[in-house]
């Protein structure tokens, strides 16, 4: 059994976004979201703590809905083959309309997945 204790629920997902990192932005693919933060695909391994600005878009109420926020590496790893590494960045400032946006889709997430 793991010892690891999440404050939220976490929901693989394929999806799309951009991340800003040191005046450059990247397309990344996000392969898991909660209200805390989302892991990413990343080209290269970025060190612990480091800040990151994050844009992703998510269905809600028929129309897409753009989530921004301010983020920080908590977790890293190096993919094989030189796939670049994934990336767990928790969120340190989100607007509260869009954290509220995101909220009901995990919500909706999680009732798809009773």
């Amino acid at each position: 059994m793991s010892s690891e204790r999440r404050e939220y629920q976490r929901f693989a997902v394929n999806w799309r976004g951009r991340v800003a990192y040191q005046g450059e932005v990247y397309d990344v693919g996000i392969w898991d979201v909660s209200k805390g933060g989302i892991g990413v695909v990343f080209p290269f391994l970025v060190s612990h703590g480091i800040p990151m600005s994050v844009e992703f878009y998510v269905k809600y109420s028929g129309k897409m809905c753009r989530i921004r926020a301010k983020t920080r590496v908590v977790f890293n790893t190096i993919l094989a083959d030189n796939g670049g590494a994934k990336l767990g960045l928790q969120f340190t400032a989100v607007s509260q309309d869009e954290l509220h946006t995101l909220g009901n889709v995990l919500q909706t997430m999680s009732e798809e997945d009773s």
